[in-house]
């Protein structure tokens, strides 16, 4: 890409109106809390490349957030390139699809309030928080990167279908997915690569010597 400014187009958005929107969400935090504003680009991304939000970033800003400021405090355009051009994320290990304000949806406590935002329990993962106050910050919510141990791969449907009946039968949490031409099963969910390699090894000593460790979320 060339260099950078405020008229790059990304994904057909101009970076002046994406740093525009992410000021009208979040400018509160521009001088304090810089990772907010990465996690709200970041939001942006996750939710685009979901494809479940609408089907480009036009979309997603239209639908999913706050009409962008015709201003912005400049850390909001850096916001925009670190995550949108350079890959920069407010947590590798997550992909965040909601954030709701403390300001709404804090308890009197600043934890998140369970009843307001019982729907977000229910539908993601809740990845913890951020703020420059009890008042003033963000509840994040979407998926975790999760270790799996995959066992085998299948270009037929028949031969991983005996494979899953197998791992099920040996009381594994085993499960089926197609990826590309191959029905992979992989086995457990956990949020440490350190317990998936606990997995691992058990399931090489049970003769399972192809497994390996791999994740998604």
């Amino acid at each position: 890409m060339s260099e950078f400014n405020e008229n790059t187009v990304i994904f057909g958005v101009k970076a002046a109106k994406i740093a525009g929107v992410i000021d009208a969400e979040g400018s509160v935090f521009a001088k304090d809390c810089y990772n907010a504003l990465l996690a709200i680009a970041q939001t942006m991304v996750d939710m685009t490349e979901s494809g479940s939000f609408g089907n480009s970033l036009e979309k997603v800003l239209e639908y999913h957030f706050c009409k962008g400021n015709e201003r912005y405090d400049p850390r909001c355009l850096q916001a925009v390139e670190d995550v949108f051009v350079k890959g920069k994320r407010r947590n590798a290990d997550w992909r965040i699809y909601q954030f709701r304000s403390f300001a709404k949806y804090a308890a009197e406590d600043g934890s998140p309030d369970g009843k307001k935002l019982a729907s977000l329990f229910e539908s993601y993962d809740y990845l913890g928080k951020d703020g420059i106050s009890p008042r003033w910050g963000h509840f994040y919510f979407g998926k975790k990167k999760l270790y799996r141990v995959q066992v085998g791969a299948y270009v037929k449907e028949a031969g991983a279908r005996r494979l899953y009946e197998q791992l099920r039968a040996q009381g594994y949490d085993a499960a089926l997915c197609k990826t590309g031409r191959y029905y992979k099963l992989r086995v457990g969910r956990f949020f440490s690569k350190e317990n998936a390699e606990k997995q691992r090894a058990l399931l090489i000593q049970k003769g399972y010597a192809d497994a390996f460790v791999t994740y998604c979320f």
